[in-house]
């Protein structure tokens, strides 16, 4: 199963390999930092924008529409196909919860160090992008996981420092679930009292 995905995931650059990043949305997730130009997307009938050396992610089935890409915009794009982090990904609460993060907060402005940390993961999963054995495999599913890792970690800490989940925000009350399951999972077990 991971060969389906090593051999069809892609690492490219824009304007060099494709003009945008657009053609893969929908069959693929999308991860691209911003290097210049702007751009903005609708997800959930929200307008979200995007500029240089800010992170995107774009779930392959999250609805986005409305793609648009300023002449000038470059970036340096991972798209992997959908149905892929159930199988790099190890934990369905994990997963669950950096889908409804990224889905409703898919933009954020990398930090200088932040950057370089994703472009290393970045490079890292295009230096293995042909495995040629189990091993080789192994290391893709494992850096890819690095990448879904740091990329939520991001999210997460600047989601909560900038304030933008509100306390309806269905991220934040899906974290605060996980906080409590971890907290009381021994104890209580009802649905009703979380």
């Amino acid at each position: 199963m991971l060969n389906k995905y090593t051999n069809s995931a892609k690492v490219f650059h824009c304007p060099e390999d494709y003009v945008t990043p657009a053609a893969f949305y929908g069959d693929h997730h999308l991860h691209f930092i911003c290097f210049s130009g702007s751009g903005s997307f609708v997800c959930d009938d929200t307008e979200h924008h995007f500029k240089k050396n800010d992170l995107v992610i774009m779930q392959g089935d999250a609805g986005c529409s409305d793609l648009v890409f300023s002449d000038d915009f470059s970036c340096v794009a991972f798209a992997v196909p959908r149905g892929s982090f159930n199988t790099v990904h190890n934990s369905s609460v994990w997963l669950a919860s950096g889908f409804i993060q990224t889905k409703r907060h898919p933009v954020t402005h990398l930090k200088d160090d932040d950057l370089d940390l994703i472009m290393n993961d970045f490079s890292g999963i295009e230096r293995r992008m042909t495995p040629t054995s189990d091993y080789g495999r192994q290391s893709f599913y494992h850096t890819f996981q690095t990448l879904l890792y740091d990329m939520w970690n991001i999210f997460d800490r600047e989601v909560s420092l900038n304030g933008t989940a509100g306390s309806e925000d269905a991220s934040l009350c899906f974290l605060k679930f996980q906080d409590m399951l971890k907290a009381h999972c021994y104890k209580e077990r009802t649905v009703e009292w979380y």
